[in-house]
């Protein structure tokens, strides 16, 4: 198994229910999509044909997550990961995806997303 690490945070424009404008929400998912592009591209690993990606995400308080919006919130780092070519397919075939939170005020806030090759 081959495994690639990044540790980038997604914008809180990125989530479903942030309200402000389109416009701003859309620099946001641009500038995350890039980020993870970037550093991908540093990272050592891919293209996977069928992978599993794990977010891992650290928060500076005890709050109940939506996890469906943390996972629509990602869902531009997902898509740098196709960009830059580690991942092939986002399609329900090719890629599974996990989530975990922890709670650590020196390290919020921060995800750290793993991409696992899978068989």
């Amino acid at each position: 198994m081959t495994t690639v690490t990044l540790n980038i945070h997604p914008p809180e424009e990125c989530s479903p229910n942030w309200r402000g404008h389109w416009a701003v929400k859309s620099r946001a998912s641009r500038a995350a999509r890039e980020a993870v592009k970037l550093s991908a591209h540093q990272a050592d690993g891919g293209p996977y044909h069928k992978a599993h990606i794990h977010y891992h995400v650290i928060c500076a308080a005890e709050r109940p997550r939506d996890i469906d919006n943390w996972l629509a919130r990602c869902k531009p780092m997902t898509d740098g990961l196709r960009d830059a070519g580690i991942i092939g397919a986002d399609d329900h075939k090719h890629l599974s995806l996990s989530m975990t939170f922890e709670v650590n005020k020196n390290r919020a806030p921060s995800t750290v997303i793993t991409v696992t090759e899978m068989n």
